[in-house]
């Protein structure tokens, strides 16, 4: 299992992929970062892990870095990391609303996608406090 999960990530740039010149130990030291923080990557299925890493660099447009750096991200279903990462935006929103006027508003949603990206690079654990923080309607 983990052998498939090793070739997507490696495909997806989340870890790196094998470099000649160094026999590959940039890939090795990659891959034991992150069975050390995270083991529960050998046992999960390579189709959850795949869905989890396109939903956090194609949907929610993050780079690989990020889960190099939180692999724990990798365990997460897509539909919580989508959700964590709206109420981020929501919050921020709101944020935003009230310390502006209404006419800068317009346009203002990918000003704040972006705002929120940034912050989900730059502060270790946002993204996986908000998507684990997420409630299933019920």
């Amino acid at each position: 299992r983990w052998y498939n999960t090793r070739k997507i990530l490696s495909r997806l740039w989340v870890l790196p992929r094998d470099i000649l010149k160094d026999n590959g130990t940039a890939a090795s030291k990659g891959e034991d970062r992150m069975l050390s923080a995270v083991p529960q990557l050998l046992r999960l299925r390579s189709e959850d892990v795949e869905s989890s890493a396109k939903t956090v660099l194609s949907v929610l447009r993050l780079p690989p870095a990020l889960l190099r750096k939180e692999p724990l991200l990798l365990t997460i279903q897509p539909d919580r990391l989508v959700r964590g990462f709206d109420g981020l935006v929501l919050a921020e929103t709101k944020k935003m609303i009230q310390d502006t006027d209404n006419e800068r508003l317009e346009g203002i949603d990918e000003e704040i996608g972006s705002a929120v990206r940034e912050a989900c690079k730059d502060t270790p654990g946002l993204l996986l406090e908000a998507a684990t923080q997420w409630k299933i309607d019920e």
